[in-house]
């Protein structure tokens, strides 16, 4: 999967709860974007579930792997990138008996045998 994801939606519902340590985020979401098959790279749609919860300290304490901008902004796109990269460390497949590429031409063999294999 790309470093960065292009989501199609994001749905759900967090909290935010002040606490004295920072902000604590906690929900669920259901994101949607395409990625690609590990074996062919063909394009695919995929959802995720996510169950967020997380702490962002106070600028001045930095305890934490997230926390909250001097202007007071809780930016949450690096949490829920950080949360569907997690996810998508699983193998993505297009479908359970995808035959990959060719290792010789690069050929899709979902799509039908290459001359490669004529050639063997």
């Amino acid at each position: 999967m790309a470093e960065d994801v292009d989501l199609d939606y994001l749905k759900g519902i967090l909290r935010l709860t002040r606490t004295k340590e920072g902000i604590l985020v906690q929900g669920k979401l259901r994101a949607g974007f395409e990625t690609e098959c590990y074996r062919c790279l063909d394009p695919i749609q995929r959802e995720v579930s996510l169950q967020i919860e997380e702490l962002f300290s106070y600028p001045e304490s930095g305890d934490c792997e997230f926390s909250i901008a001097e202007d007071g902004i809780l930016d949450l796109a690096p949490l829920i990138r950080s949360e569907i990269l997690i996810e998508e460390e699983h193998s993505i497949l297009c479908k359970p008996d995808c035959k990959g590429l060719c290792a010789e031409c690069g050929e899709n063999l979902n799509y039908g045998s290459c001359s490669c294999a004529d050639d063997a």
